[in-house]
């Protein structure tokens, strides 16, 4: 009698380890799904999908609740996750095989198709490395370069990276629309002493920080030239001084018009090169001011800028600067450019 005892413990035991004869949350689920079905037939859809899910949960051989979950997702617009949970339920009932299913195989493989041109789609492209964030979420690094289907609405692109602040894109998707997000890595790339940096345009920079940086070089050069046209501008302002000195012994009204109305015979020649020399010499003052102090503020700007960034060599490239300058009727043309 204990033999037969034992052994239909042992029984019973066993079968309880066999996942289809015991259903254990069976009942939890049914009250769950009972709660969503309440739900969705006041209109609330969406706090409804949270009780169809915890159903599901409970007890996944519970079909109805995945497929209420399916329906309430689509009616609230969240297609991407509609179409995924309808793909579950396609499998699943292949899988369960039952009477009570019949026919929704084929519901889930139409809603599928249905939902397919309507779901937008978006594709993160990553240069470098780092941790890419979906609305707060971890993106597998294998589904990088991939089209994801996403629910409309908000979307946050999160890039985390070796910078202080990560970098944050906001979308807003819309049905049926495709998105391609580019992010490149603030990250230094490992291995090696020498960390290349990029430039303003993309380019890859190989300096490795052991001199001055460009910006550096640039505004001592800058600051070079425009020292040295400051100071032919203060020549030249010299000589127009002296020409001027020796007119007005002559024209004393010159300064006030820059003309003489009386040229003495005897002193012509000797007036006519006085005033030649002062208007040339009031040129040179102009185009030297100007290139000299577009040069100079140049400088002071480049090593200012060279100072700010400190030891961020990634900002760092040699400058090119280009002056051009040329006297008018009104005094004088300059112009000046540069990449940096």
């Amino acid at each position: 009698m204990r033999s037969l005892v034992g052994f239909g413990l042992v029984s019973i035991g066993l079968a309880c380890l066999l996942p289809t004869p015991c259903f254990a949350g069976e009942e939890e689920s049914k009250t769950l799904f009972a709660q969503g079905r309440e739900l969705r037939e006041q209109g609330k859809c969406a706090e409804a999908i949270v009780f169809f899910r915890k159903s599901l949960e409970t007890y996944p051989e519970g079909l109805g609740a995945m497929r209420n979950a399916a329906e309430c997702e689509e009616q609230v617009g969240r297609l991407a996750s509609a179409r995924r949970t309808w793909r579950d339920l396609e499998v699943a009932v292949t899988r369960a095989s039952q009477a009570r299913y019949e026919g929704w195989e084929h519901d889930a493989a139409t809603a599928q198709q249905r939902l397919a041109p309507r779901v937008p789609k978006v594709k993160i492209v990553l240069v470098g490395e780092g941790q890419v964030l979906l609305n707060g979420r971890p993106l597998d690094p294998r589904l990088l370069g991939l089209e994801l289907e996403q629910d409309l609405g908000p979307l946050e692109v999160v890039l985390e990276d070796d910078a202080a602040v990560p970098y944050k894109e906001k979308l807003v998707l819309e049905e049926g629309k495709g998105y391609v997000v580019n992010l490149k890595s603030r990250k230094p790339a490992e291995g090696g002493g020498k960390k290349p940096s990029v430039s303003v345009t993309g380019e890859p920079n190989d300096d490795d920080g052991g001199g001055p940086s460009g910006m550096m070089i640039g505004g001592i050069i800058s600051l070079s030239l425009g020292g040295a046209a400051l100071a032919g501008m203060g020549a030249a302002l010299g000589i127009r001084q002296s020409a001027v000195s020796d007119i007005e012994e002559v024209c004393p009204d010159y300064e006030a018009s820059e003309a003489c109305s009386v040229l003495p015979s005897q002193s012509s020649e000797d007036l006519q090169g006085n005033i030649d020399r002062a208007q040339s010499s009031s040129i040179a003052v102009s185009v030297l001011a100007a290139v000299g102090g577009a040069a100079a503020g140049t400088g002071i700007i480049l090593l200012i800028v060279d100072a700010t960034n400190g030891s961020d060599k990634t900002a760092q490239t040699m400058g090119r600067f280009r002056f051009g300058a040329a006297p008018t009727d009104g005094g004088a043309y300059m112009s000046f450019g540069g990449a940096f």
